[in-house]
């Protein structure tokens, strides 16, 4: 990598590795890194995704948290969620926001079958539950729907929060407020999104091997 001295020189846990450590995590101000070496593992599962996705009316809103809630515990290595609220497209008067839910298994539909019950028995309005390769998760995810993140000339502002715990009555307040908002102002199409991942492998890792923060966090906002 080259410093901002312009220095040419090579960063590993033997070598410069204060300068390692720091760039595993610690930000992207420590230097220009023009060549990488990375140690791979064989893909999960032979690389196929359950991917499920579920829908939810606003009457759902405290029992989705309720479901996501089961998991602050703890969230087996090969289970991931996400959640969004949206505003509805369709009749603001009738239901202002929805929820959508993704989950993603790395095993077979039987295995997921047991973590993916919690959210069919809320009773979505829509269900899909597909296996798919990996690469090919990013569009199959949210029903198929376009990752706005990912559209050229589209404008997106992200603002990050980590949390340690699923408050449901907050979350429910919060999907309340949102809900009124969307009601308030039927233009406005912003979303409340939050991430849940596993963090056995990040954890497994010592502190004096990475700058890496929050990794015992367990929602990103």
């Amino acid at each position: 990598m080259v410093t901002a001295s312009g220095d040419i020189v090579t960063a590993s846990e033997n070598e410069n590795a204060d300068l390692f450590w720091g760039i595993r995590g610690a930000g992207y101000n420590f230097g220009v890194v023009t060549s990488a070496t990375y140690k791979v593992y064989d893909a999960t599962n032979g690389g196929q995704v359950v991917n499920a996705d579920f829908l939810y009316a606003a009457a759902a809103n405290q029992s989705v948290w309720k479901a996501l809630q089961t998991y602050d515990a703890t969230l087996p290595a090969e289970f991931a969620l996400t959640a969004f609220v949206l505003a509805n497209g369709t009749d603001r008067d009738v239901s202002a926001a929805l929820i959508a839910v993704n989950a993603l298994y790395y095993g077979s539909k039987e295995q997921a079958a047991a973590y993916l019950d919690p959210f069919s028995t809320i009773g979505p309005i829509l269900s899909n539950i597909t296996t798919v390769p990996w690469n090919k998760e990013l569009d199959a995810a949210f029903f198929g729907s376009t990752n706005g993140a990912c559209v050229r000339r589209n404008n997106v502002n992200i603002y990050s929060l980590a949390l340690q715990q699923t408050d449901v009555a907050t979350w429910t307040s919060h999907f309340d407020s949102l809900a009124a908002f969307y009601k308030q102002y039927p233009t406005y199409q912003g979303r409340f999104l939050a991430e849940r991942y596993p963090t056995q492998a990040v954890e497994a890792v010592p502190d004096s091997k990475t700058a890496y923060p929050h990794r015992r966090a367990k929602w990103q906002l």
